[in-house]
């Protein structure tokens, strides 16, 4: 009752107090502390990275952009893709997997099985691996076979082209029936 006390005019009795004025102060107080909450973490990325959070719509925005100026833009060699070319490299995109041990279905009466959920594998994947780099070419006919492909892929460690192995990566349409 103490905190009722705190607050001036809402104590009518010793049994009773007014909740719209004790309504009234926490609700104050909560957008008093988001808004502080709010204005301390602005002015951190602002400084820190020196992005305005009023110019994006959720974290995840505010994290793309900085990815594009810190990795992307610096590259040279990184193009945003639009209309049909983005399109169709759109269609490779798959959400996340869930997977158990060598694909099968575990069961076991005798022993526990632990369930390790594996978080943030973008973050990992994107400083393990490459990302496509130049501008998406359509490929030819001829160039429609695995065996071309394969021949002509780029190395697992290879960064650049070099002679037969030109070929960063590959997005292909298949059909099924």
């Amino acid at each position: 009752m103490k905190n009722i006390d705190s607050i001036k005019g809402c104590r009518i009795d010793e049994n009773h107090f007014d909740l719209e004025k004790y309504s009234t102060f926490y609700c104050k107080q909560d957008v008093r502390i988001l808004r502080e909450g709010f204005v301390k973490f602005r002015n951190d990325i602002l400084k820190e990275f020196d992005l305005n959070v009023y110019d994006y719509v959720s974290i995840c925005s505010i994290a793309n952009k900085l990815f594009e100026n810190r990795v992307y833009f610096p590259n040279g060699n990184l193009y945003d893709l639009s209309n049909k070319p983005r399109e169709f490299i759109s269609r490779c995109i798959q959400g996340g997997r869930c997977m158990l041990s060598d694909n099968m279905k575990q069961k076991s009466k005798k022993k526990l099985i632990a369930d390790f959920d594996a978080v943030s594998l973008y973050p990992s994947a994107i400083a393990r691996l490459y990302t496509l780099e130049g501008i998406p070419k359509v490929m030819k006919d001829e160039m429609l076979s695995t065996e071309y492909l394969m021949r002509h892929l780029f190395d697992d460690d290879q960064k650049e082209p070099i002679g037969e192995k030109f070929m960063s990566g590959f997005f292909v349409l298949i059909k099924s029936l």
